[in-house]
């Protein structure tokens, strides 16, 4: 009976009370929204330095001051500068994880990052650990841009840790069209208007 009672409390709590899971909508896509000083300086930072071409910008419209970079194929980092941008790692209080399949990638994303230099990122020593698995952290060198908002790649080495299903962000730009520029790789998406 208590083990019943007990059964019911967790199901309740979780909104299963009729002991049927009711999934909520759709969300086949996520963004994680983070604000900055100089959006031109952002922006280049993501793109230019990170690799992660821009996916959508608001142009002239009412999302001017943002624009949307692509972190994986269904995984965007959006970028704007309408509201207050940190001004210390605490008050950021996030880490905006790129999760790879495996160490090597890991290890060719710290390669790729740490060649552009500690006046442009910062760079830490990937190392392995039971909590976080195999990471390392970087971080935008200006704090005019991007600089207290901590980012990580990490592999998650648990065998019950979903797959990812592009290995690379060449595969994904493959997967969409393309467009290049003198200066950087912009996915060739219409600016929003709203109606």
């Amino acid at each position: 009976m208590k083990r019943r009672v007990l059964e019911l409390l967790m199901l309740s709590c979780m909104g299963l009370s009729t002991g049927m899971w009711n999934p909520p909508p759709a969300a086949p896509q996520s963004i994680t929204w983070i604000y900055t000083k100089n959006l031109t300086k952002a922006s280049a930072f993501l793109l230019d330095v990170v690799g992660l071409p821009i996916v959508f910008t608001g142009g002239a419209t009412t999302w001017r001051g943002c624009e949307v970079h692509s972190a994986a194929s269904a995984a965007f980092i959006g970028v704007c500068d309408i509201r207050a941008a940190p001004t210390s790692l605490d008050e950021a209080g996030v880490t905006i994880a790129l999760v790879t399949a495996n160490r090597s990638s890991v290890d060719q994303w710290h390669d790729r990052l740490g060649s552009a230099g500690p006046a442009v990122i910062n760079v830490t020593t990937p190392r392995h650990s039971s909590e976080f698995n195999y990471a390392f952290n970087f971080y935008d060198a200006d704090p005019a841009s991007l600089g207290y908002y901590r980012f990580e790649v990490q592999t998650f080495e648990d065998p019950n840790w979903p797959q990812p299903k592009l290995s690379s962000t060449n595969e994904m730009l493959a997967s969409q069209q393309v467009v290049h520029s003198a200066s950087a790789i912009r996915l060739n998406i219409i600016p929003y208007t709203h109606s």
